[in-house]
Order: C-alpha cells, then structure tokens, then sequence
C-alpha cells in the first residue's frame, strides 16, 4: 500500500486511524474507478466485457509482465519487455496491429 500512495500518506493513516474515502483513493491511485452505489457489478460486467475482446494471450501478457516489471532494472526490464513482445505475437494480436496499421481497427474513444 505504501508503494501505491507514499509513505507520508500511509503513515498519517496508520497513526491517526484515518480512512480513505472513494475519491481519495482514486485520486491516490489505490482504485481505477467510483461508481454510484449499487452500480459495482455493472461497471465490473462493462469492463469484463471490454477486456475478454482482447487477444488472450495479450491480456496473460499484460497481468503476469506489469507487476514484475516495476521491480526490474532498466537493462531487465527493455529485455523483459521484449520478450513478452514476442510472446504476444498470437494470430490474434497480429490481426490487430494489422487492422492498425490498415486503419480498420475499431477506434478506441474516451471513457465518459
């Protein structure tokens, strides 16, 4: 935790008891998204639903490598990347850069 919002806003929470509100621990980085009440397992459903439009491998790549990756020193992390790179070179993911490339992918737009 103290990695995602800093040492400084850790320790004021452990001492003083205090606890983050939803649009602080956005603000902080601590969660990606605040919905209304009631609305969690829609946004959660949306977003699966985004997400398994992936290439497969693509998205194991993206889980499994970015975790490490902020661990590792620059000459292990350009090689790490580059092997993940090649990991992710499924049919799948070639027909999208090529529908990039073509100018025929679907366009991604800005969250609302």
């Amino acid at each position: 935790m103290a990695r995602l919002i800093g040492f400084a806003r850790m320790q004021d929470m452990m001492l003083t008891g205090r606890v983050l509100k939803a649009d602080e621990a956005e603000r902080y980085g601590i969660v990606q998204y605040v919905v209304p009440k009631g609305q969690q397992i829609a946004k959660a459903k949306e977003l699966a639903l985004k997400i398994c439009k992936n290439a497969p491998l693509s998205n194991f790549a993206i889980t499994n490598s970015l975790p490490r990756l902020q661990d590792m020193n620059y000459d292990d992390g350009l090689y790490f990347e580059r092997m993940v790179a090649e990991y992710t070179r499924s049919p799948e993911s070639i027909q999208r850069l090529n529908q990039f490339l073509d100018k025929t992918a679907p366009r991604v737009r800005p969250a609302d």
